[in-house]
């Protein structure tokens, strides 16, 4: 019983820290950049990119989902759209 409570635990643990972690995502992010998927291959990459990032779209006020490659791009790059919402988006 004890052995099913701790495996319990260390599952629960690294599901946390591995659904908080987003890799690809930029050190500061900004909306002002257009949609920039990144390239795939080079040097200093993020081994296991997110792949699903959004974007901030200024002409249309929104953010869409875009495919990340893993390398480079702009810091126009957010793991979730509820981040991109919240940092991007005029409530008129």
């Amino acid at each position: 019983m004890k052995f099913l409570l701790i495996l319990a635990s260390l599952v629960l643990y690294v599901a946390l820290t591995s659904a908080q972690s987003c890799p690809g995502r930029p050190h500061h992010q900004d909306c002002l950049n257009g949609k920039d998927e990144g390239v795939e291959r080079a040097r200093h990459c993020d081994r296991d990119p997110n792949p699903e990032m959004w974007y901030y779209n200024h002409n249309e006020n929104r953010c869409i989902k875009m495919r990340y490659l893993g390398c480079k791009g702009n810091r126009n790059r957010y793991c979730t759209l509820n981040d991109c919402q919240r940092k991007c988006v005029r409530r008129s």
